[in-house]
């Protein structure tokens, strides 16, 4: 059998050396690497943040906040990462915030941003969370986003988009008027809306009428919750067995009742 032969059969594994070597084998040569290895050692974040300068820190001032003005130390850098897998390493921007009262706090992300993009922006993109938490406080106060009464998702996004018009129109005129009203708020537009806008005049029947529109409404859903319950009242009732006979309860639910049928079996 060829050595051809051989490799097509897979029988080469099973040739002792001094066969390898008769058939012109050379077994020297070796099949190159299938894992990837980095050609630099790993070094972790906080290790090339602890030996920096002073001078490497940039103090950006991120907004005007109540209490003054809100400023941090940023340190921005090439890195390069790769998760051992992939077959080349990708390029990012670490971005490093450390508090000026406690510079012992240090915060890391990373982002694709070009080198061009400003410190300033970086900082300002990386320290969101009061800006997102006011945002949620303004939408449950002043335009509704935490009162709704429903049962379906529709009904909730349906909601939350109409919250999020009022809260889009707000911003925007907060962004129009910063120049002349800088210390505008959502509640401050709350109030102008409510006193400029037109208000419908409401008769003492009109009054009457909505009030007893939301009694009925109320009524509706506790009659409701009532039958709930004496509905599965009934169902633990069926699941009984009798003595002597097999009982298979059975429940067929209608449009404004309930069907209970069962099957004996006396067998």
């Amino acid at each position: 059998m060829t050595i051809q032969r051989q490799r097509d059969v897979g029988l080469l594994a099973s040739l002792t050396s001094r066969e390898r070597r008769n058939f012109g084998f050379d077994d020297t040569q070796r099949s190159p690497p299938t894992k990837l290895k980095a050609q630099c050692e790993a070094i972790r974040v906080d290790e090339v943040v602890s030996g920096l300068d002073s001078e490497k820190w940039e103090l950006v001032t991120v907004r005007q906040a109540t209490a003054g003005v809100l400023q941090l130390h940023i340190y921005r850098r090439e890195v390069w990462l790769w998760d051992g897998d992939d077959l080349q390493a990708r390029k990012w921007q670490l971005v490093v915030r450390r508090e000026i009262d406690s510079p012992d706090e240090l915060r890391y992300c990373l982002t694709n941003a070009s080198l061009e993009t400003p410190t300033v922006t970086l900082a300002r993109r990386e320290a969101p969370r009061f800006s997102i938490e006011r945002g949620f406080e303004d939408g449950k106060k002043e335009v509704g986003m935490a009162q709704y009464q429903i049962r379906n998702w529709i009904a909730w996004h349906h909601h939350m988009a109409l919250v999020a018009i009022a809260m889009l129109f707000m911003t925007r005129y907060r962004m129009i008027q910063s120049e002349t009203t800088p210390m505008l708020s959502c509640y401050d537009i709350k109030i102008l809306l409510a006193h400029f806008l037109p208000n419908r005049k409401r008769s003492t029947g009109e009054i009457l009428r909505q009030l007893g529109q939301r009694h009925e409404k109320r009524r509706a859903a506790s009659e409701s919750a009532a039958r709930q319950q004496a509905t599965k009242a009934m169902i633990k009732v069926a699941k009984v067995e009798l003595v002597g006979v097999h009982f298979v309860p059975g429940v067929i639910m209608g449009r404004n009742r309930l069907h209970i049928f069962q099957s004996l079996d006396y067998s």
